[in-house]
């Protein structure tokens, strides 16, 4: 309970922090890169991981490569500032380096054990490797916090389960039982639907705001592109908001898989919420009074909404990152027995 109370207080800063794109600050980015790897060695060496056993060499060998890479990111990050500012352009080997990245965002993963720890920290370290590219200031350190959250937020959830005598480390997403096997829905689901919609909304307003997303720094970007393209800066910033709501995903498929409730009806929960959501801001939306009224009110619909379409395009993209594999599932196997 004191690092899920302490990561909250932690978390509920950065809302309050300002707006994210107005001036550049590459400290907080190698900052939080430096506080992510060392995070991701300690996970990495806890017992609960079972990746230091026999089974677990494949494993352990990915995650050390996603912390070297995540490094790496950082060093390429401080190398395009400095050569931008230098008018050196930016060199090819970043470029290279960004965009590999990027297509390794959804494939590392599926190389880990499919146990929850392995599998929930390769996630977290390929995602964070992506976003450390595309930071400018401290939101990198909210990715950081936000992954610390979750892993705090799980664990309370476990406690509070029926299932807590069952080990976490023992929890596997291949262990999925199907939904007519599952127990009933229980007030605590509406517990999980809740935390799942206030991460989702945190995830977005923690860095930003509608307003920093129509005037946002196209320095972000500049590992992957620096010549003048919509379609692929408008796609490069879309992606990075994507980031912490698809962390908060893959945390809340997690907590389905511990507390054993049918996913289609947690499901069904989150989207309800989200329609009352998203009636309470459609009755809110103005039609008089200032410009800045009433953008305001359209956009927190608009905001609300897109929410609610995102939501279902999550799950999917978080089922397939923790439920696929693309190796041979011996080691999966073992650890199952």
């Amino acid at each position: 309970m004191v690092g899920w109370t302490v990561s909250s207080l932690l978390l509920a800063v950065f809302p309050m922090l300002p707006v994210v794109g107005r001036e550049a600050n590459y400290s907080l980015v190698i900052l939080a890169g430096v506080l992510g790897a060392v995070a991701a060695l300690w996970c990495a060496s806890r017992p609960e991981t079972k990746l230091l056993s026999t089974n677990s060499k494949s494993s352990l060998v990915l995650i050390i490569a996603q912390i070297l890479l995540m490094v790496m990111s950082v060093y390429v990050r401080h190398s395009t500032a400095a050569s931008l500012l230098n008018k050196e352009g930016n060199p090819a080997f970043n470029q290279l380096f960004s965009w590999t990245m990027l297509g390794c965002t959804f494939l590392l993963p599926l190389l880990s054990l499919r146990l929850l720890y392995p599998r929930l920290l390769s996630i977290t370290l390929a995602l964070m490797t992506l976003y450390l590219l595309l930071s400018t200031a401290h939101e990198a350190l909210f990715c950081v916090t936000l992954g610390f959250t979750m892993f705090f937020w799980l664990q309370m959830e476990h406690g509070l389960s029926n299932y807590s005598h069952r080990k976490l480390e023992d929890i596997s997403f291949t262990s999925v039982l199907p939904d007519s096997s599952r127990k009933q829905m229980t007030t605590d689901n509406i517990r999980h639907a809740y935390f799942f919609i206030f991460f989702i909304i945190t995830a977005f307003f923690g860095t930003g705001n509608i307003a920093s997303i129509n005037s946002f720094d196209p320095q972000s970007i500049y590992c992957f592109l620096t010549v003048f393209n919509p379609f692929v800066m408008g796609s490069l910033l879309l992606l990075k908001i994507m980031v912490p709501f698809l962390m908060v995903t893959c945390a809340f498929r997690a907590v389905d898989v511990v507390v054993q409730v049918p996913t289609r009806s947690l499901f069904l929960t989150v989207l309800l919420m989200s329609d009352l959501m998203s009636l309470h801001f459609f009755f809110l939306v103005q039609d008089t009074g200032c410009w800045l009224e009433i953008g305001t009110s359209i956009s927190h619909y608009v905001t609300v909404m897109s929410t609610t379409i995102a939501i279902m395009l999550l799950f999917g993209v978080a089922r397939f990152l923790t439920g696929t594999a693309i190796i041979s599932q011996q080691e999966d196997k073992c650890h199952d027995q």
